[in-house]
């Protein structure tokens, strides 16, 4: 009984003395969504921290007992994935964003290891994929578009940086633009791929911006292809 009088004491001490204590809850969650930066465009805007939004939001729930209740309780601290992070953090990120669109970004693939933990867990969630940059082998590609992503609306993919020549597939083993996702992509507006794919009629009700390059060579966009 003692010791929890000398905690309550010690815990009134610290809010009449310190200003961070007095912060109203609402206040704190604003703060944190400003610092892990998931309100920004991040396939637009680069991370000038190098650090991952969910090891942000993970940084400032470990400060307090207050700050860690604050921050799990914000689902949108949790949407916003790199990676390069464990499969363990991944799912309680998972977990803790509730039902909110995910971002992912980075991430790679290489022909012998497939794709990383993080992703193929995140590949089982691309109902809940509203944007997407993923660095990733050209044989991995069909893994993590094999169900739909109904709601994704931004796809951009671009070879690992230990690509090269000998990893080039044969013609028949190039990826169909139609086997995007089940062929189930209606809110897809941007679509930027660097390996060459067969286009054919996909089904992209929404595509307004198309780039389809290859080490660093590519197409018009649909705008200049329209015009």
């Amino acid at each position: 009984m003692h010791k929890i009088e000398q905690h309550t004491l010690r815990q009134f001490r610290n809010t009449q003395r310190s200003a961070v204590y007095r912060i109203p809850l609402e206040t704190l969650g604003f703060i944190f969504v400003y610092a892990t930066g998931v309100q920004d465009d991040p396939l637009e805007k680069q991370d000038v921290l190098g650090r991952c939004h969910i090891r942000r939001a993970m940084a400032v729930s470990h400060v307090s007992k207050r700050w860690y209740n604050v921050a799990v309780s914000l689902p949108v601290l949790w949407a916003v994935f790199g990676l390069d992070i464990s499969r363990r953090l991944t799912e309680m990120a998972l977990k803790r964003s509730g039902t909110l669109p995910l971002t992912l970004l980075g991430g790679s693939c290489s022909q012998t290891n497939g794709p990383n933990v993080s992703l193929n867990c995140l590949s089982l969630q691309t109902h809940r994929w509203q944007a997407a940059r993923i660095a990733i082998m050209e044989s991995g590609l069909s893994h993590i578009m094999r169900s739909p992503a109904p709601i994704l609306r931004h796809l951009q993919i671009m070879p690992p940086d230990e690509y090269d020549v000998s990893d080039i597939p044969d013609v028949d083993q190039i990826l169909s633009a139609q086997q995007f996702f089940q062929g189930h992509t209606p809110s897809l507006e941007k679509l930027d791929i660097d390996y060459w794919i067969q286009w054919g009629t996909p089904n992209l009700p929404s595509l307004r911006d198309l780039r389809i390059g290859y080490w660093g060579l590519g197409s018009p966009t649909i705008r200049g292809i329209v015009c």
